[in-house]
C-alpha cells in the first residue's frame, strides 16, 4: 500500500467519523454482526459446547457443574457471563450472541479511543474503526460461545482506562476492577499490569496496590470455593498445567494435541484434579529435563499461532447443520478473503517492523501501549501452544500500530 492509497482511505474514514459519523460505522458494525447471527445459524460444538452446558448449569441451579460434579476445570468468568444470560433470557442461544454483538460494538468503539488517545490522530482511528467493523474473524465470533469476545472487551476497556486516567484513585480502582473481571475469563492477563509500570513510573506503589488488592478480593470467593471442593488453593482454575503439558512432552508438535499417548504419560488420570495436578507435574519436569526440546518447539509454537487468522470462521461453518449448504459455501469464500486480509496486514506490519529494526528506532516503538500489549501475549503464550484463537486479543493493537506506521510514512513523505 502506497502512500497515496493511504491518503485516500484515510480520507473516506476521516470524513466517516466526523460530524458525529463515529456513529454511522459503529451501526454498520452493528448491523453485519445482528445479520450475521440470523444468517448462520451456529449451534455450540467442541469448547463452545462446554462453555453452553457450563451456563445451562448456572442458569438452572446447579452451579458451575459438569453433570452436577463441581467444576473449575476452565475459569468460571465466561461461564458465568453467559449463565447470567441465559437466566435472564429462558436459556436462548441467541440471546447471548446478541451480547456478543453488543460487546464486539463497544469494543470496536473502545478501539477507535484508544487510537485516539494514543495518536491523537482522527485518521488513524478512523481506519482502525473501519477496520474492525468490517472484520471478519471477529464477526464471526459473536456467533460463538466463546469467551474471546468478553475478554477482549475487558482488555480494551482496562487499556482504554489505564491511558485516559490522571493518576486518581478512581481511576486505578476501575482499571483495577477491569483487570480482576478479565481474570476471571483468562487468568493470562493478571501479569499485565507490571507490564504497564515501564509506563506509569509515577504513584507506581499505588498503582500496585490498588490493582492487585482488588484482583485479589474478587479472587477471594472463587478460591474459597475451589478449595472447599478440592481441599487445595490454586490460581483460578485447573486448565493451565493441562496446556503447559499439551505444549510440553514428547508428542508436542507447537499445536494443540491431547489424545490418547498424550494422556498416557500421566496414567489416564479420570477426574479433572488428578489430571491438572499430574499434568502440571510433569510438564515442570520435562522442560527441566529436556530445555532443548521445549525451546525448539517455540519456532512450531508461533506458526500455529499466527499462520491463519480463520478460526472463527472455521468454528461457525462447523457449527452450522450440513443441511445450510449455501451457508456454509459462504464462510468458504469468507475464510479464503478473510485469509487473504490477515496475511497482507501480517506481512506489512513484519515489514514496518524491520524498516524500525533497520533504522535503529524499534526501542523508542516497544515502549508504547500497543507494543507492550502485544509483547506481553506474544511472550505469555509462548510456554504452552499455538493455536490462532491466541492472537484474537492481540489484533487492536497490530492495526494501530501498523496504521500509526503507514501514518508516520505518510507525512515523512509529504514533508519531503
Amino acid at each position: 500500500m502506497n502512500a497515496n492509497a493511504l491518503s485516500r482511505i484515510s480520507a473516506k474514514a476521516v470524513a466517516l467519523i466526523q460530524n458525529e459519523n463515529t456513529n454511522l460505522l459503529l451501526f454498520l458494525a452493528f448491523t453485519i454482526r445482528i445479520i450475521w447471527v440470523l444468517y448462520f445459524p451456529v449451534h455450540p460444538v467442541s469448547d463452545y459446547l462446554w462453555y453452553y452446558e457450563r451456563a445451562l448449569s448456572i442458569s438452572g441451579g446447579m452451579g458451575y457443574s459438569v453433570n452436577n460434579i463441581p467444576t473449575a476445570y476452565w475459569p468460571i468468568g465466561y461461564p458465568a457471563f453467559l449463565g447470567a444470560i441465559f437466566y435472564l433470557f429462558n436459556n436462548s442461544i441467541l440471546a447471548a450472541q446478541l451480547a456478543n454483538v453488543l460487546l464486539d460494538v463497544a469494543s470496536i468503539f473502545l478501539i477507535y479511543k484508544i487510537a485516539l488517545l494514543l495518536t491523537s490522530s482522527k485518521k488513524i482511528a478512523g481506519l482502525s474503526l473501519l477496520f474492525f467493523s468490517l472484520y471478519l474473524n471477529h464477526i464471526a465470533y459473536c456467533s460463538l460461545l466463546s469467551s474471546e469476545v468478553l475478554f477482549l472487551f475487558l482488555l480494551l476497556l482496562a487499556v482504554y482506562i489505564f491511558i485516559s486516567n490522571h493518576n486518581s484513585v478512581k481511576s486505578f480502582v476501575l482499571f483495577g476492577l477491569t483487570i480482576a473481571a478479565a481474570v476471571l475469563v483468562k487468568p493470562i492477563i493478571v501479569f499485565l499490569p507490571l507490564v504497564f509500570l515501564a509506563l506509569k513510573f509515577n504513584k507506581k506503589i499505588q498503582y500496585i496496590l490498588i490493582t492487585y488488592s482488588i484482583v485479589i478480593i474478587a479472587l477471594i470467593p472463587i478460591t474459597v470455593r475451589n478449595y472447599n471442593i478440592y481441599k487445595e488453593v490454586f490460581f483460578v482454575s485447573l486448565n493451565s498445567p493441562v496446556n503447559l503439558f499439551i505444549g510440553n512432552n514428547p508428542y508436542s508438535n507447537g499445536t494443540y494435541r491431547y489424545d490418547e499417548n498424550v494422556t498416557g504419560l500421566i496414567g489416564n488420570p479420570t477426574d479433572e484434579f488428578t489430571e491438572s495436578k499430574r499434568a502440571g507435574e510433569y510438564a515442570k519436569k520435562y522442560i527441566l529435563e529436556n530445555p532443548g526440546k521445549s525451546l525448539s518447539l517455540i519456532p512450531k509454537k508461533i506458526y500455529y499461532q499466527y499462520v491463519n487468522d480463520v478460526d472463527g470462521l472455521s468454528s461457525c461453518f462447523v457449527g452450522i447443520p450440513d443441511e445450510y449448504t449455501l451457508q456454509k459455501t459462504i464462510l468458504i469464500f469468507l475464510r479464503w478473503v478473510s485469509q487473504l486480509i490477515y496475511m497482507m496486514v501480517v506481512l506489512l506490519f513484519l515489514y514496518k517492523v524491520y524498516l524500525k529494526i533497520r533504522a535503529h528506532s524499534m526501542l523508542k516503538g516497544i515502549r508504547g501501549v500497543c507494543a507492550l500489549v502485544l509483547i506481553y501475549f506474544f511472550l505469555m503464550y509462548l510456554p504452552f501452544f499455538g493455536a490462532p484463537r491466541f492472537h484474537y486479543p492481540m489484533m487492536p493493537f497490530v492495526i494501530i500500530k501498523m496504521f500509526g506506521w503507514l501514518n508516520e510514512r505518510r507525512v515523512a513523505l509529504q514533508q519531503t
